[in-house]
């Protein structure tokens, strides 16, 4: 598929980044450069030296790392810096930045220049030089100490001139251990500067400042994420976890929290046996989080107190985070995912994506794929409908093309458009974006069933949802469609006779993005009629319902679960009778053992997490996706 236009990058969220791969890198000013991050295994991980009633301001922990290794050769100027903004300056205002702390491995150049600057690569407001650093921790003193003011930010590095014949592969950052900040770590090549964020490490970089200003059990905290995942259940106690930094000299020994969900208090904790050291990093863990309602909420973790004593400064005190708890007792559901194509007859190469896709969608019972045909080149496409065409939104900003995917509209990081539709072209990618959508949870599932009647499509489509709001749901959409498969077409560019599949002849709804669809009583239903065309086959007719969210970005129109149902045939999915279903899986010895003619899909704990299916399992309940060839049905499996 050479020919097909635009090429992806692969997908973040469904590949490691493996350490040492390339790094590239663009200034605002358009200079580029290429970097890798290289594991150190041999540095030395001694601390750095300091008084002990030294104020150091930076993030990287003691222990040493990895380097950055250019791949552009020397003469050059190679250095790296951080960003102290405002709001941590302010805790010290009227100290001074007396001296720059940084590491580096190997030694290189023949002199290191220290800096305290408003703007990388303007005019510093101090500097200092030194020709004796060393391999590992070096201190440069200022020429003239900088007096912290309010309300002033500062970048605060170091650049080393390096000369022919040396390796450009000297900047060095932390082992990690305090977790990476974001938007404050640089390195510089050259006179340009680049954002290290793609290095999950902290820069070994640190102003020394002497003063009187010590703010005490003063912390931060950042940083948060669930313990216990996005998805909890209503009514269960979970965990959060946070970084907190010391911005005082005394060792912080405790730390009392409180957290509120939407508003309403949640858990009050003491956090002790701590020994957060000044200007260090330790993640703590908030286990006692109570989630009251069922819904999205909003998790706020507020420090309340520090060694006992109100914190100082409380501006950094509190942090937020998204979460949604599904209603006690319930538990996912099966999700079938949709897997939207934009096409044109006019584009000769589609063929070629067709069987691509067709190679890894026609097997699967747990995909539908449709297709918006939309015009290419100026030519109009015959199977286009005009009421598709608010579905180019889903192209994002980005240039529009053909072939493009949309898979459950979900965003993929990394990729060349902004999506949700992307160009794909390989099986890999195909298989890993439907995988990683599956794998999200679903709390609401679908039944089709649609007949043709006197030349009048009869179709309803029904529901159950498992609480009264989606994750993230702004708008509730239910969107119906009327698709028609396995049509001779002569327009196809490049082919004599071509049959066109998952063409959308008509949406039964009032809206492309669907009619508005409360769960508020968790059951719903609708019913759609609709004349036939009598160029359309009935035999080959299907009715695709879909629950979605609708937002102002395409981004979040992400799509819940699809069902669909063929005309006049049984819908499959969905339409299992329990007690039959039951009969096909069961639990011997901690292993799952599935009834002949049947096929073991997928297996998740009550958490929602996917277990290996082959796997002797832990005591406990778990949810098995089982197939018969014909239907499918989530069943529930305990082992003893």
């Amino acid at each position: 598929m050479n020919r097909l236009i635009r090429k992806a990058l692969f997908l973040i969220a469904l590949t490691s980044f493996p350490l040492g791969e390339g790094l590239f890198a663009q200034s605002a000013t358009g200079a580029t450069s290429s970097f890798k991050y290289v594991p150190r295994t041999e540095v030395a991980t001694a601390a750095a030296e300091a008084e002990t009633n030294q104020l150091r301001l930076g993030y990287c922990v003691d222990k040493l790392g990895g380097t950055l290794i250019s791949q552009d050769a020397a003469p050059a100027e190679y250095g790296a810096a951080i960003y102290l903004p405002a709001t941590v300056l302010n805790k010290y205002v009227g100290d001074k930045i007396e001296s720059v702390q940084f590491s580096i491995h190997p030694r290189r150049g023949q002199m290191a220049q220290v800096f305290v600057t408003r703007e990388l690569g303007g005019t510093p407001i101090s500097s200092g030089v030194s020709t004796s650093y060393e391999d590992g921790w070096n201190v440069v003193k200022l020429r003239t100490p900088v007096t912290i003011k309010a309300d002033d930010a500062l970048y605060v590095g170091y650049s080393l001139v390096i000369g022919a014949g040396e390796a450009v592969d000297c900047v060095q950052f932390d082992d990690g251990q305090g977790g990476s900040e974001q938007g404050v770590n640089f390195y510089g090549y050259n006179g340009y500067w680049y954002s290290s964020d793609q290095v999950p490490y902290n820069i070994c970089v640190r102003a020394l400042v002497i003063g009187d200003q010590v703010p005490d059990n003063d912390v931060s905290i950042n940083r948060i994420a669930p313990v216990d995942g996005t998805y909890v259940e209503q009514g269960s106690v979970v965990g959060y976890s946070a970084y907190v930094r010391n911005y005082g000299l005394t060792p912080i020994e405790s730390i009392t929290l409180t957290a509120e969900a939407n508003g309403e208090p949640a858990g009050t904790q003491t956090i002790t046996g701590l020994n957060i050291e000044h200007n260090a990093t330790e993640k703590i863990i908030f286990t006692e989080a109570n989630i009251a309602n069922e819904g999205n909420f909003t998790m706020r973790l507020k420090v309340n107190q520090v060694n006992g004593v109100a914190d100082p400064d409380e501006s950094d005190n509190l942090v937020r985070i998204g979460g949604y708890a599904y209603k006690q007792g319930t538990q996912p559901e099966e999700r079938t995912t949709l897997f939207e194509q934009f096409t044109s007859e006019a584009y000769e190469d589609i063929p070629l994506a067709d069987a691509l896709y067709a190679s890894r969608l026609d097997q699967r019972d747990d995909v539908v794929w449709v297709k918006h045909h939309v015009s290419y080149a100026g030519q109009a496409d015959k199977f286009q409908l005009p009421e598709e065409a608010p579905y180019l939104e889903l192209y994002g900003d980005g240039k529009r093309f053909v072939p493009a995917v949309a898979v459950d509209r979900q965003p993929f990081t990394s990729m060349t458009e902004p999506g949700p539709a992307y160009f794909i072209d390989t099986e890999d990618q195909i298989e890993g974006m439907i995988y990683s959508s599956a794998q999200v949870p679903t709390f609401v599932r679908l039944g089709v069933q649609a007949t043709v009647e006197d030349g009048t499509l009869k179709a309803s489509v029904t529901g159950h949802a498992g609480t009264r709001e989606m994750p993230a749901q702004t708008d509730l959409r239910l969107t119906a469609w009327l698709v028609e498969d396995s049509i001779h077409s002569t327009t196809q560019v490049g082919q004599a006779d071509y049959v066109q599949n998952g063409v959308i002849r008509a949406l039964l709804c009032s809206n492309a993005w669907g009619d508005m669809l409360d769960i508020s009583g968790y059951d719903f239903s609708r019913d759609y009629s609709l004349a036939v065309d009598p160029e359309w086959n009935v035999e080959n007719l299907r009715v695709v319902a879909f629950v979605s969210n609708y937002a102002q970005s395409p981004l979040m129109r992400r799509i819940y679960n699809v069902a669909q149902g063929h005309v006049g045939k049984p819908t499959g999915i969905g339409q299992v009778a329990d007690m039959q279903a039951e009969l096909w899986v069961k639990a011997v010895k901690g292993r799952l053992t599935v009834a002949p003619g049947c096929r073991l899909n997928a297996v998740v704990d009550l958490t929602g997490r996917t277990v290996q299916a082959t796997a002797q399992l832990p005591e406990g309940v778990y949810l098995a996706q089982v197939t018969n060839g014909q239907c499918s049905a989530w069943i529930k499996v305990a082992v003893r």
